[in-house]
């Protein structure tokens, strides 16, 4: 059998990318919830998030959820066969890797867009 495919660390990096990604799907559903978190300066980026970045918003969601929860477990059951297809399972990783990496650089690409500063910088108080 081929090393890859009969290794327990791959089962193991498939449920912790499900179980990291539920997570963080989680707190983004938190944060966006209706009625706000009642911090002001957090509830207006909560605004942007809701509006003009809501695209960004849906689009990480779908990648985080295809990249780090969908394709991990296919690769669990391809990994319950009885002679799994290392080839398929290979290509399946590395595509769930780069969708989880898109996913992420559009989390970061919506953390910078969406801050707001309560004054401007460099002001006293």
């Amino acid at each position: 059998a081929d090393p890859l495919v009969a290794a327990g660390p791959l089962r193991v990096l498939a449920v912790a990318s499900v179980l990291v990604s539920v997570a963080v799907l989680a707190a983004q559903a938190w944060l966006l919830r209706p009625g706000g978190t009642g911090d002001t300066v957090l509830d207006r980026s909560v605004l942007l998030l809701r509006g003009p970045l809501a695209a960004t918003v849906r689009a990480r969601a779908a990648l985080t959820a295809a990249g780090g929860i969908g394709i991990p477990l296919l690769v669990l059951c391809l990994l319950a066969e009885p002679h799994p297809p290392a080839a398929a399972i290979r290509a399946l990783a590395a595509l769930g890797a780069a969708l989880v990496v898109r996913g992420e650089l559009a989390g970061r690409t919506l953390f910078f867009r969406s801050m707001t500063s309560p004054r401007m910088p460099g002001i006293p108080r």
